[in-house]
């Protein structure tokens, strides 16, 4: 009896360690990456989760903690660009020098940034994201770890929309593939230059294509005018010798 007492025992301590190990396995922060993930305190910030939120969390938020912060809100309660699927990218409210001015502090040392997927009613967590950056320097950041994201954003801030592409630069203002310069006119458009003689050609005047039709109108008309002319000299000749045969 004491035997399988014990048993018994050793297995519900088995399975709650392994039940307990399960839920913290499920409950470990994913990672977030910044972008910039370097850069001057001053630009605006981006983050993006390494994977979605986990159901049945319907929005998330974001804070900071460190040095002259504690847990500041640095994401309102939101549920924009959620996705529950695969990554997704959250911007910053402001830079992480409005956040310092706002709380009357100066960024140093290393600071956690956290993501929390809630239920935007209860704000019950389901799951969070967190990257770690680090102020080495005044007004300076730099990401740490796979929390580091590449230089420029790779994306456009409004989904759907491409980022314009930067024309070429030299030549002419105006020319295609250069830009014209703020507040300059675009100059005309000039002939190619594998036709020169183009520009010194006359442009054809409006109405020639009808010229030849009139012309032969004109004679067609000039035509039947003489036969009429012939034909009444004609009968005006006849008519005397008609009278004189009749007397």
């Amino acid at each position: 009896m004491r035997l399988r007492k014990h048993f018994a025992a050793a297995l519900l301590a088995l399975t709650a360690l392994v039940g307990l190990a399960g839920h913290a396995a499920a409950q470990a922060p994913g990672v977030l990456v910044v972008t910039p993930g370097e850069s001057v305190d001053a630009v605006p910030v981006r983050l993006t989760t390494e994977k979605g939120c986990p159901r049945p969390a319907t929005g998330y938020m974001a804070t900071m903690k460190g040095h002259g912060l504690d847990n500041v809100n640095v994401v309102a309660t939101s549920d924009v660009g959620i996705s529950f699927s695969e990554s997704f990218e959250v911007h910053l409210a402001y830079t992480f020098k409005d956040f310092a001015a706002d709380n009357n502090t100066t960024l140093q040392g290393k600071y956690d940034i956290t993501l929390t997927c809630v239920d935007m009613f209860t704000q019950q967590a389901y799951g969070s994201f967190v990257a770690t950056v680090d102020f080495p320097q005044q007004a300076r950041y730099v990401a740490q770890g796979k929390s580091k994201g590449p230089q420029q954003h790779t994306k456009p801030a409004v989904p759907g929309m491409e980022e314009q592409s930067v024309p070429q630069q030299g030549g002419q203002p105006g020319l295609p593939g250069q830009p014209t310069q703020p507040g300059q006119a675009a100059p005309e458009a000039q002939p190619s230059p594998q036709d020169p003689d183009a520009a010194a050609q006359p442009a054809p005047a409006s109405g020639d294509g009808t010229q030849p039709f009139l012309y032969l109108a004109g004679g067609v008309l000039a035509l039947i005018a003489v036969a009429f002319a012939v034909s009444s000299f004609r009968k005006r000749a006849k008519a005397p010798s008609s009278e004189s045969a009749s007397e």
